[in-house]
Parts: C-alpha cells; structure tokens; sequence
C-alpha cells in the first residue's frame, strides 16, 4: 500500500508477504481471505504513518487474473483462490483451442490458463454442486478487486470495471 500527495510524492507506505500454495507442480493458489487481511493490515499501517488527514481517495491495483470464487450468503470463499501463473487449465484450454478465432476477436485475448475462465469453470466442477449452486445465483466469482470490493461494502456491492473484466475471457470489449 503507497500513500501518495496530490503532486506524487510518497508519503507512506507498507509490504507484507502471504503464504502461496502449491497443491501440485504448476498449480499456484492463495487464500482469498488471507489477501484480504493482509491487505487490510497494510492500509492500516499506512493510514497510521500519515498525518491526522484522512486519505482524500483510496485506488486499488491488483493481480488481475486470479480468481476468486464465494458464497453469495456469507462471503466466505469457496476454494482457495487461484492465482493467475496457474497452469491447472492447460488442457482445457488446449480443448478449446478451436474458439480461438471467435474468442480472441470477442475479448481480445488469445485462450490461455492464465486468463480467469477456465479457472471459474474448473472451480464449478469442483466445488460441490459448484454449477447447481451458481446457476442458482448462490455463488458470485470474481477477480481481486471485485472480492475486496465485496468485502470492503459487507456483501452490498459485486462489481468490477472494464480493465479487470477485460482480463477474464468474458468479458465482450466490443459491447
């Protein structure tokens, strides 16, 4: 977390690190709400470091691709989050390599594991009753940004914006 003044200049700032999770070879996953927390601790830190101000506004950066995936109901994630250099997708992504034409003039982005969409899918095949419970609108996914905004507004807002939709093969750039 950096704390910037309105003409650039640093005015606080804090790291911490978080535990990755490597299930198998070339699988890489985090705990969604270790992020969260960790992230939450080091915007506490700052915000002590600057002056008795409050921040004027507050922006997000964050790893694009990986994946989160929660109950609608309680927040709570439903599998550990998968970070965006996973390659558990790969076959699947090789399957659908056919779309790729039609995916790639739709998104922008050629089909790779690195992108959220195979990710969601794989999750929905492996959280039990996964599909049932999303087609039931019971689970929301997301990458980071929707998952601390959700968390950051108690559960009353899911959303994203266009450059992290456009980052999940999902999304239409066009429409």
């Amino acid at each position: 977390v950096i704390a910037f003044s309105e003409s650039g200049q640093v005015l606080a700032n804090h790291y911490h690190d978080f535990p990755q999770i490597f299930p198998q070879p070339g699988w890489v996953e985090h705990d969604a709400n270790t992020i969260f927390e960790t992230a939450l601790d080091a915007l506490r830190c700052v915000v002590e470091q600057l002056s008795d101000a409050p921040p004027a506004a507050i922006g997000l950066t964050n790893q694009r691709e990986t994946t989160v995936v929660w109950d609608r109901a309680s927040g709570e994630p439903l599998h550990n989050a998968i970070v965006w250099q996973c390659r558990r997708t790969s076959d699947a992504c090789q399957q659908l390599q056919s779309h790729s034409l039609d995916v790639k003039s739709r998104t922008g982005l050629f089909i790779d594991p690195y992108f959220s969409a195979t990710k969601l899918a794989w999750l929905l095949d492996h959280i039990p009753s996964g599909r049932e419970r999303a087609a039931a609108g019971e689970i929301c996914f997301g990458t980071i940004d929707s998952w601390f905004l959700w968390k950051l507004t108690n559960g009353r807002v899911h959303a994203t914006e266009p450059s992290n939709a456009s980052r999940t093969l999902l999304f239409n750039i066009h429409d």
